[in-house]
């Protein structure tokens, strides 16, 4: 019985566990051209993280969110149980607004357990809110991975000429004239990644532009 203890909390102990944060606010429907909006790009990279993670003896939990915590499952083991995670995944519809750095506060508190999360998000809010949740995952032994998805269109304007933008999770617009701004509009979505990728880094965490 003793032995059988010990190779139960060494295997415990030697356990990756992890919990893949997805963000299902509303502009993560976004899609331009390509076959997938970010949603859907988002749940096939969830899925293929948490497949891998239990297929090597690892454990993987799910979070959607936007706003708030929609659904959550605590880590399951084996590929069987991690069938009511994936059909989660299915069932996802894109809305309201995100509040990555509330979720990461309440993650580091309730996760007693060191723990790998991984971020998946387009990130669209202002980058230190983020960091500063990141950091509090950092300081309760946590490791975080931020995977950000980006779709092609957000990283350059492609089109030109007076157009309106619409924000899809505040229903703000604004009217702007594209080619005034295009290059200034490139600059600060490069300045918005590097320091979100500084700021993971500094962290010992990862940064994965999608």
């Amino acid at each position: 019985r003793s032995d059988k203890y010990v190779i139960r909390r060494y295997q415990e102990e030697t356990s990756l566990r992890a919990f893949v944060l997805l963000d299902s606010s509303e502009s993560m429907a976004f899609k331009e051209d390509g076959a997938h909006s970010k949603m859907d790009y988002a749940c096939y990279l969830a899925a293929g993280f948490m497949y891998i993670l239990c297929s090597q003896a690892d454990s993987a939990g799910l979070v959607i969110f936007n706003e708030t915590i929609k659904t959550s499952f605590p880590p399951v083991r084996s590929l069987a149980n991690l069938r009511p995670l994936l059909l989660a995944l299915e069932g996802i519809k894109p809305a309201g607004r995100s509040n990555i750095e509330e979720m990461l506060h309440k993650m580091a508190e309730q996760v007693k357990t060191r723990s790998l999360f991984i971020l998946i998000s387009d990130c669209l809010t202002d980058p230190a809110s983020i960091l500063r949740g990141i950091r509090h995952m950092h300081h309760n032994g946590h490791e975080v991975t931020v995977m950000h998805l980006l779709d092609p269109a957000e990283m350059h304007l492609n089109f030109t000429g007076l157009a309106e933008l619409k924000e899809l999770e505040t229903g703000e617009r604004l009217v702007i004239e594209v080619d005034e701004i295009k290059d200034a509009y490139a600059a600060e979505v490069q300045r918005f990644i590097a320091e979100l990728r500084k700021g993971a880094l500094d962290c010992q965490g990862d940064y994965h532009l999608i």
